[in-house]
């Protein structure tokens, strides 16, 4: 059998060391998956003013980190990506040419022009008050194509309950369910 690999792909201010990803990785290590954990962490996202500068600058750290990476190895990929690294999880689809499935957390509208026919989408996953996409926009886009849709009510863009910690637990913990 081969080897099973999860590349996480942060957002500009929500790393891969929140409780969201951290359930995830859980999820996913219990079931064999290796978890490679992209950091953004270098890039001045407070300075760059636009998405798509922003965007450029996450892919080149995205190829940066990865260019180690030997495909051919792995039997399954995901890419679990959040807001920002949603596009670039996306892009990098194309890039690569693989197949890889998409957990897509918190998606932004750039995101949407990554997502072919062909990709392999586990679920997009969207807070009901999320500021960057409404659920109706997500809706209108995943229910013709067939694209699973999950939604959270009563939180943003970040998937957590500011008022409710154990409701945050709750939340990252259905979103791992999905791993």
């Amino acid at each position: 059998m081969g080897e099973k690999l999860v590349i996480a792909f942060p957002g500009t201010g929500f790393t891969t060391k929140e409780t969201l990803f951290q359930e995830c990785f859980s999820a996913f290590q219990s079931k064999g998956y290796q978890v490679i954990q992209l950091d953004f962490s270098m890039i001045p996202f407070k300075e760059i003013e636009t998405i798509p500068e922003a965007v450029e600058a996450a892919n080149r750290q995205v190829i940066s980190q990865l260019k180690n990476i030997s495909l051919e190895k792995y039997e399954d990929i995901v890419f679990l990506s959040k807001s920002l690294g949603t596009v670039c999880a996306g892009w990098l689809e194309g890039q690569w040419g693989c197949r890889p499935r998409q957990l897509y957390l918190t998606p932004i509208r750039e995101t949407l022009e990554y997502i072919r026919t062909d990709s392999r989408v586990i679920a997009l996953v969207l807070g009901d008050k999320d500021r960057l996409m409404s659920v109706e926009e997500l809706e209108a886009f995943c229910v013709p194509r067939g694209l699973r849709m999950v939604t959270f009510a009563g939180v943003g863009h970040s998937l957590k309950d500011d008022e409710d910690p154990d409701r945050t637990q709750s939340i990252a913990e259905q979103v791992a369910a999905l791993c």
